[in-house]
């Protein structure tokens, strides 16, 4: 049974949304100004040319973790942000049954800063992109009768590897790496995820333990059609005993099947069902449907520590990797 809790305002809630909520904001990924470029063994010319490349590439221009449905549906709903005169919801110090809000997302996104690094040597240029980005995670839920409104600041590290070879019509991209998601402060993160697989039926079609492992594009990235049901496992790990149970959620994002381009997020299961094989074994599992967009996508597995959700003024605990694919 969830407990309302009075909590008189504090650091987290400064950071709310104001009443009328503001337009969702979709955070990209991508190259541009404001970046911190390091480059070797190449001219100037060729690194000029690697940044444009990079900056034209698709799979570098994906925001992997973004659903603004939730945020609609919470304004529609009339949630009130969170003051010293409403109650948050919390749950016993001691635990108990984790339970998911009505709505939630990351918003008010701001990049801090970016750093690229190009190494170009015999025709290759090895480029690794590290953001440094800040947000809000809000939580919108009923207490006491009323849609109430908070949120946690957080800051993530956002990280990928790629290769760019020279051709006589420009660099192309060769081979990309999974796109990672990191808390900027190492010692608050306990959620961890140790591999990723991804199967059509029953075959195997792409797999990893390493986000900055490279895969050669496109031999190595999955290529789906449209309407291809793909399985996604995700073996997850948590370094805490945060209480509840579960002890993390996780969720698959990936692109929808509208045709504008929106992003779904789906919950993954670790209970022998919907797809997944042996329940309890860490490993979480969600089928999805290919959507109408062709080009280069990426899916991301989500995890977020349960006390994220549970306890109001508990920091924001979660990780995220990004598995690239192609749609015919």
């Amino acid at each position: 049974m969830k407990k309302a809790v009075l909590v008189q305002k504090n650091r987290w809630v400064r950071f709310m949304l104001p009443a009328v909520f503001a337009p969702a904001v979709i955070f990209v990924l991508g190259c541009g100004t404001g970046s911190s470029v390091t480059a070797t063994g190449g001219t100037q010319a060729d690194e000029a040319a690697v940044l444009t490349a990079l900056e034209s590439e698709e799979f570098f221009t994906d925001s992997v973790t973004d659903t603004s449905i939730d945020e609609e549906a919470a304004a529609a709903a009339g949630a009130q942000v969170s003051s010293s005169q409403l109650s948050l919801l919390s749950l016993p110090a001691d635990g108990g049954t984790a339970q998911l809000p009505l709505f939630w997302w990351r918003g008010q996104m701001e990049r801090l800063g970016r750093e690229i690094d190009i190494h170009i040597q015999d025709g290759s240029a090895f480029v690794t992109v590290v953001c440094d980005v800040a947000g809000t995670f809000f939580i919108a839920d009923e207490v006491g009768g009323t849609m109430v409104l908070w949120g946690k600041p957080f800051e993530d590290l956002v990280t990928r590897h790629a290769s760019f070879e020279k051709t006589s019509s420009g660099w192309v991209l060769s081979a990309v790496s999974p796109v990672e998601f990191a808390l900027a402060d190492a010692d608050l993160q306990t959620v961890f995820i140790r591999g990723l697989r991804a199967y059509v039926g029953e075959e195997l079609v792409w797999e990893t333990v390493d986000p900055a492992a490279l895969f050669s594009v496109p031999e190595g990235i999955p290529t789906f059609s449209r309407g291809d049901q793909v399985r996604v496992e995700a073996s997850i790990a948590n370094a805490s005993d945060p209480g509840w149970e579960p002890p993390q959620f996780v969720f698959l994002h990936h692109p929808g099947h509208r045709t504008d381009g929106r992003r779904s997020r789906d919950l993954m299961f670790d209970d022998g069902t919907n797809g997944d094989v042996l329940a309890g074994d860490g490993v979480y599992t969600r089928v999805y449907t290919i959507g109408p967009c062709g080009g280069r996508h990426f899916a991301a597995v989500d995890v977020i520590d349960s006390t994220t959700f549970m306890v109001a003024d508990a920091p924001y605990n979660s990780t995220a990797w990004g598995m690239p694919y192609i749609v015919r």
